[in-house]
């Protein structure tokens, strides 16, 4: 930080040079050509037209005079050099129709003109000297004017190695071996928390000061003391609960002593035309409920496979979001992780039939289940049933099951 406010101060004195300096010599630079160029122009534009004016002259006298000269030979009169005579020509004062006059307006036209190209060529060349001078001045002046710039310049750039390789000489001294860095690293937090925790000891220290302080202006302490201490015990959390045995291990819930019975069936549902049969984990439990659970077709379980195989299969692995899945744009989203530990069909026993059909084949059981109607067959007190099929994968399977629906009944 003292590094880089000594290079912002130098910075900012190379600012305020250039500024007050360099920048106001150049714009008086600016001022002085501006003004040099303005009258070097000006008196360029005048010659021209003066040129110009004159070459006109010549072009007009010579219309006049071959006019003049034309008329004369084509028409032969006696008319006397006093006379007035209409013409036409541009040089012709107070109605002078003299072939000599015209003429003499014509000569003194070229002489004007080759006079005034000879004057005006040497004060075009004089102007032209004059601009290579100021031309010249301006590059000198704005060279010396840059080199001062860019010597203060190189002075700046050259401190600034000065003021870079102390940091660079620390930055290249700390140490980089990760145990160093993580005791580092552990110091500092712990001296954070150090600090957070005297924060919080004072600030707690402080709240008991006003509690004390309102206690003490309280009328009925011991009213006061009694609800303190009951909204003590009746805090949120689990200051109540008894301790957890270190050696507690959570177990399958196909462990629960809720469950009679669970294993990995095929079922078919006789809702539609034509049924198919789903690979199912089908659990029977105490409260007299049957429920099936979809398998994932890409899990691989088959009937006949374990219950704690199929179980595994409905929970999704855990996938949390790395820096990797960040940068590439795959952070899982949509679908939620217990999507297959919903049921997909739950029948309750104790509404429900169980039969044998010998005509569907061997090792397998119909349920039929009384649903409430809804809608107008509600109002006609109507009944209606949903049947499933379970097909199991041996004839010693299905009397157990057989047996285990019959004691959830």
């Amino acid at each position: 930080l003292e590094s880089q406010g000594a290079m912002a101060d130098r910075f900012h004195e190379n600012i305020n040079f250039v500024r007050e300096v360099s920048l106001k010599k150049l714009t008086q630079l600016k001022q002085e050509l501006e003004s040099e160029i303005y009258i070097i122009t000006m008196l360029g534009d005048a010659i021209v037209e003066e040129l110009e004016r004159a070459e006109q002259d010549v072009q007009d006298a010579w219309s006049a005079y071959y006019t003049m000269t034309h008329r004369t030979f084509d028409t032969c009169t006696n008319a006397s050099p006093g006379r007035k005579r209409t013409f036409p020509g541009s040089f012709t004062p107070d109605g002078i129709s003299d072939v000599w006059v015209v003429e003499m307006h014509y000569r003194m036209s070229v002489a004007y003109l080759t006079t005034t190209w000879e004057q005006s060529s040497t004060e075009l060349s004089k102007l032209f000297q004059s601009m290579k001078e100021v031309e010249c001045n301006r590059r000198f002046r704005l060279r010396e004017l840059l080199l001062v710039h860019m010597q203060r310049q190189e002075r700046l750039w050259c401190s600034i190695p000065a003021l870079i390789t102390p940091v660079v000489k620390d930055l290249m001294d700390r140490p980089t071996d990760i145990p160093t860095v993580e005791r580092e690293v552990q110091n500092h937090i712990r001296s954070r928390a150090g600090e957070i925790k005297r924060e919080k000891d004072n600030s707690d220290a402080k709240e008991q000061l006003v509690e004390h302080e309102k206690r003490k202006s309280s009328v009925v302490s011991n009213k006061a003391k009694t609800s303190k201490a009951g909204k003590k015990n009746a805090g949120p959390g689990l200051t109540c609960a008894e301790e957890l045995d270190p050696n507690y291990e959570l177990v399958s819930p196909l462990m629960s002593d809720l469950l009679l019975k669970a294993d990995v069936v095929e079922r078919k549902s006789d809702k539609g035309i034509i049924g198919l049969w789903k690979t199912t984990l089908v659990i029977a439990t105490s409260d007299s409920f049957l429920h099936f659970f979809d398998i994932p077709p890409s899990s691989g379980v088959r009937p006949g496979s374990a219950a704690e195989v199929a179980f595994q299969a409905l929970v999704p692995p855990i996938a949390v979001p790395s820096e990797d899945m960040i940068k590439n744009g795959k952070v899982m989203c949509g679908k939620s992780w217990f999507e297959y530990l919903i049921p997909a069909d739950s029948i309750s026993l104790k509404r429900s039939t169980i039969s044998l059909n010998e005509t569907k084949g061997d090792s397998i059981f119909e349920v039929t289940e009384s649903v409430d109607s809804q809608g107008a067959a509600k109002i006609f007190n109507m009944k209606s049933t949903r049947k499933f099929s379970v097909r199991l994968f041996s004839n010693h399977e299905m009397v157990s099951w057989l047996l285990a629906l019959g004691m959830a009944t």
